[in-house]
């Protein structure tokens, strides 16, 4: 995940996080249906560079937090099928520390969400 943009003053500013996800995942199937769901837990590394003189021009935080998954897939030959999923994923918030400058604030950084989606698939 990568995201650029401006600060209030004009200067550059990036926020980037790497999640790494490890869990597991129970299938059950049912005629051409595989049914599915799936827990993990989930590390982010986060770097944020802020090249406004005000606020400290690189921080690197971690976080932890969790996903969750349910989905189906339906085979409808031996190499090709269809899949819909639900997706949810928590991350703790990334707080940046309190500057020692004034009208500087904190904030805090939730990427946290829902995902939905379908496709087709091909099986090798």
């Amino acid at each position: 995940m990568y995201e650029e943009g401006f600060t209030s003053d004009g200067t550059d500013s990036c926020y980037r996080a790497i999640p790494f996800t490890v869990g597991g995942k129970l299938n059950y199937s049912i005629c051409d249906w595989e049914l599915y769901k799936g827990l993990g837990m989930r590390f982010f590394f986060t770097r944020m560079t802020d090249c406004s003189g005000y606020v400290d021009p690189e921080l690197r935080k971690t976080a932890f937090g969790g996903a969750s998954t349910v989905g189906a897939r339906y085979i409808f030959s031996n190499c090709m099928y269809f899949k819909a999923f639900v997706d949810y994923s928590f991350q703790a918030s990334i707080t940046q520390p309190d500057q020692q400058t004034p009208f500087v604030q904190g904030t805090a950084l939730d990427v946290s969400g829902l995902s939905i989606g379908a496709g087709f698939g091909v099986k090798f």
